[in-house]
Formats: structure tokens, sequence, C-alpha cells
């Protein structure tokens, strides 16, 4: 599909202005989660940690070939490892919202070239 500058232009900036908005509303979902302890996704992910478990076990065997031995072994890793060092820190979101002037003028000078 061929655009012009004007309609290029004004997808792009709609483009990262949504995926600004979608990684906002993602952070405030997290904080909520984290503050008030229940589920604020419009869905509910009926995954326990022992169902979590058994679902990443199944999907490296099947995925990357590991045996079941080695995928549970590296998923309790995984599991205990976050368990341990988990903060506020990795659970919310950190983001630094995007500098849209930047994005726009790399892609004014990207164009340009």
């Amino acid at each position: 599909m061929e655009l012009s500058p004007e309609a290029a232009l004004y997808v792009g900036q709609l483009e990262g202005t949504l995926s600004a908005l979608v990684i906002d509303k993602l952070k405030m979902q997290a904080y909520l989660e984290l503050i008030t302890g229940e589920q604020w996704q419009p869905v509910a992910l009926p995954f326990d940690t022992e169902s979590l478990r058994r679902l990443a076990v199944a999907t490296l065997t099947e995925r990357l070939g590991m045996t079941e031995e080695q995928a549970t072994e590296l998923v309790s890793q995984r599991i205990s490892i976050q368990s341990a060092t988990a903060t506020a820190e990795d659970v919310v979101p950190q983001l630094n919202s995007p500098d849209m002037k930047a994005r726009l003028q790399g892609w004014k000078d990207a164009k340009a070239q």
C-alpha cells in the first residue's frame, strides 16, 4: 500500500500514540493488581502456579524438544529464582514515556535519506 508522505506521517503518529496508550493502560492495570490484589484484566486467566508450571513444562517439551525432566528442572529453577528475587519493580512495568518528537524526527530523517 502506497501512502502519501502526509498520510504516512499521520499513520505513524497514530500508531505511536496507540502504542504509548496501550503501554500506559497495561502499566495502570499492573499497578491496580499490585495495590488491590484483584484481577484487572477483562478476562480472568484460570491458571494457578501449578497450572502455569504444567503449561510451561508442556510447552518446553513440545516446542523446544526438551525432555520432561529437563523442562521440569528448568521451570522449577526459574520459579524459585523469580520467587526469591521478585520486587515491585519486577511486577510493575517500568516505562519512560516515548519521546514522540524524537520518534517523528527519526522517521522524517529516515524518509529523507
